[in-house]
């Protein structure tokens, strides 16, 4: 009864926090590692307007050619914060890359759980894929939300997390390759709408009365 108890308690604060949908956000794409890649402060792509920051250029960096790369900001009422979305990346040699997606100034109340889709197709490289939490809004790695390595991808939930003014989402995409390989991706990380959530806090209080009911028929 405690575990269900802290369940209905965390549900009932996910709904709190969810009274404000993401707005105002900055996207930003950069790399780091190979060869010629710039790092943040040589952006591959952005866009102050929230609607899609997106690389196609087919370039060259170290090992990779990057054919595209794109994020693309969500203010819908489901709270999706952002969609990382047509990525594909190819390699011919051996070599590293790390890929950074960000989305700035985002808000989304008091506390929220973010949850990540991790979808795509890999073949001859190895690869992590992480979302970050940045309380400051600066587009760091603060916190992990979630993270995919080559094999597991699924979707992920994060804690809990309590929140204070605007905050940044990042994606970091690390890869490795020993060889020829190919990499498409499209990943995102959005908030549980309230609906889904009071329904998920419905069924909590359902078993916990269900629970009650037969520990009163045993005593009986």
């Amino acid at each position: 009864m405690k575990m269900v108890r802290s369940y209905i308690v965390a549900a009932g604060l996910g709904l709190a926090a969810l009274a404000t949908t993401p707005a105002h956000a900055n996207l930003i794409v950069y790399c780091t590692v190979a060869t010629g890649c710039g790092g943040s402060g040589s952006p591959l792509a952005t866009s102050s307007t929230n609607t899609i920051a997106d690389y196609v250029g087919g370039g060259t960096f170290g090992a990779f050619t990057l054919d595209q790369v794109a994020i693309v900001g969500q203010l819908d009422a489901g709270g999706n914060l952002a969609d990382t979305a047509n990525l594909d990346l190819s390699a011919s040699k051996s070599g590293s890359i790390n890929l950074f997606l960000t989305e700035t100034n985002l808000t989304a109340g008091t506390a929220a759980q973010f949850l990540m889709n991790f979808t795509g197709n890999s073949n001859g490289f190895t690869e992590t894929r992480t979302f970050y939490l940045d309380k400051t809004n600066l587009g760091g790695t603060e916190i992990t939300l979630g993270s995919c390595s080559s094999g597991t991808c699924a979707l992920e939930s994060s804690l809990l997390e309590s929140l204070s003014g605007d905050f940044s989402i990042t994606e970091e995409i690390s890869i490795t390759s020993t060889g020829s390989g190919l990499l498409s991706t499209d990943d995102d990380i959005y908030i549980p709408e309230p609906g889904a959530l009071s329904l998920f806090g419905v069924g909590l209080l359902a078993l916990g009365a269900f629970s009650r009911r037969r520990k009163v028929e045993a005593q009986n």
